[in-house]
């Protein structure tokens, strides 16, 4: 600050401080280098937050990015998971497969089949009507194909034919198998090829010597079917020491259009 007498003239007092700011100058060259060096570190921690900002916002942006992709295809998993589908003859096929090799292994319950018969399935529909199953075969006392019966959309009426006799006849795994490599995708075959499958396993069934429970049901299937070219088959149970399975034999001729005295 420059003191000036108030007689002393403007010009005066103007040159006066600017020598004194000179003197300043010269006399303390490192304040103003210290200050120069304040501005410049300033300028560069203003211009690092500024890139610092700049990269977070690119990152934040990016993990959003990831998050909602990661959310979107774990959607579409999910709908592809659960969406509905029709059953086509194909997955007849293979869940025969399943079922009858899974039947043929000793010591599975029928409720232990159609569990590992669903958690093997791949079409999501097929694979809730076997859950389904699953729990009326462990609760409900109803023969099989009267369960399978109340899903049409995955088991029609030539196939419950087929599963009826099948299990009555203890066979249920070889028609099943038989099912696996012979279910045409042609509904108008399915029947022609039931009915063959059914008749097959029926003729041996009546040799087992060891149930005539199987024998009788074998007889009745054959009933069922209608076909007279087995008559030369039945005719030997007429003589079979069990009398339920006589009788069978009797009333299988009858409904074939014979007369049995």
């Amino acid at each position: 600050m420059v003191i000036v007498h108030p007689h002393v003239p403007r010009k005066a007092v103007l040159a006066l401080d600017t020598a004194n700011r000179q003197v300043c100058a010269r006399g303390c060259p490192k304040a103003g280098l210290a200050a120069a060096r304040d501005n410049s570190a300033l300028r560069c921690s203003s211009r690092i937050g500024l890139q610092g900002e700049i990269v977070m916002r690119r990152y934040y942006g990016l993990v959003a990015l990831i998050g909602i992709t990661l959310v979107t295809l774990i959607s579409i998993f999910v709908y592809w998971i659960m969406m509905p589908r029709q059953i086509s003859p194909a997955d007849i096929r293979r869940f025969s497969e399943i079922m009858g090799a899974l039947l043929a292994e000793r010591g599975r319950s029928l409720v232990q089949c159609f569990l590992l018969a669903a958690e093997r399935e791949r079409n999501p529909a097929l694979r809730r009507i076997l859950l389904k199953l699953h729990s009326d075969v462990s609760t409900k006392s109803v023969p099989l194909y009267a369960l399978m019966s109340e899903y049409p959309e995955a088991f029609n009426a030539e196939f419950i034919f087929a599963v009826k006799h099948g299990a009555r006849m203890g066979r249920l795994d070889t028609v099943l198998r038989e099912l696996s490599r012979q279910w045409p995708d042609e509904p108008e075959k399915q029947r022609e090829v039931v009915r063959k499958i059914i008749k097959m396993v029926a003729i041996k069934s009546l040799r087992d010597p060891n149930d005539w429970f199987y024998r009788r049901s074998a007889l009745q299937a054959l009933a069922e079917l209608g076909d007279r070219n087995v008559v030369s088959q039945i005719l030997p149970l007429l003589q079979d020491p069990v009398p339920q399975v006589r009788e069978a034999a009797k009333e299988t001729l009858q409904r074939l259009g014979y007369t049995v005295k």
